[in-house]
């Protein structure tokens, strides 16, 4: 079995807007919808928190690219965040 992992990337938010623990509901409404589309599977692992720095996630795509895994290009993102 080839393992896969998935990646979501919010645009960067103003933390001062953010109710404390705002990333449990996402990341809660992910695991369900992950369960339905898996006919019930429970994730091995499911993480989020808004610590992520912009240099965080260059380096997390950069990796991505690296392993020729990326479906949205860095260049994509780079250019969705300065319009």
């Amino acid at each position: 079995m080839k393992k896969r992992y998935w990646l979501c990337v919010i645009r960067p938010t103003d933390q001062d807007k953010l109710p404390s623990g705002s990333d449990f509901p996402m990341r809660v409404a992910v695991q369900d919808v992950f369960r339905a589309l898996t006919g019930g599977h429970e994730a091995d692992d499911c993480w989020s928190g808004w610590g992520v720095t912009e240099a965080g996630k260059d380096a997390l795509l950069e990796v991505d690219t690296l392993r020729g895994e990326n479906h949205l290009a860095k260049e994509e993102l780079d250019s969705e965040h300065t319009r």
